[in-house]
């Protein structure tokens, strides 16, 4: 292995970064794997909604199973509020071509929030 340094990704999630090494490496796809039950929602909408919301990082959650009305109330019950962050990005007119990229397909089978890349 080299020993050059990758670029990453910070995650927002307490403890995993330093886990990590830094958080994920950029520009990479992610894929958590596990049972029911095991996070993996979780784990990908904390991601994402702190990399959004704190880091101002792109990224895409695809759910074939759930509605982006169910998604967006199990992120609300961990206090992580899509809509507001959407709003907020709406009011201060910064909206990337990502967050259009949000709003205009939100209605459609999958959620797409930003894209890590």
């Amino acid at each position: 292995f080299g020993s050059a340094m990758l670029d990453r990704v910070k995650t927002g999630i307490y403890g995993l970064d330093e886990l990590l090494g830094g958080g994920f490496p950029r520009g990479r796809i992610i894929l958590a794997s596990g049972a029911c039950g095991t996070g993996k929602s979780i784990l990908a909408t904390q991601f994402l909604f702190k990399g959004a919301a704190e880091y101002d990082e792109p990224g895409v959650f695809v759910a074939f199973d759930e509605v982006p009305e169910k998604i967006r109330s199990d992120m609300l019950n961990f206090g992580w509020d899509i809509t507001a962050l959407e709003r907020k990005k709406e009011q201060e007119q910064e909206l990337s071509p990502h967050w259009r990229f949000w709003l205009l397909y939100q209605q459609w089978f999958m959620v797409i929030l930003h894209l890590s890349l």
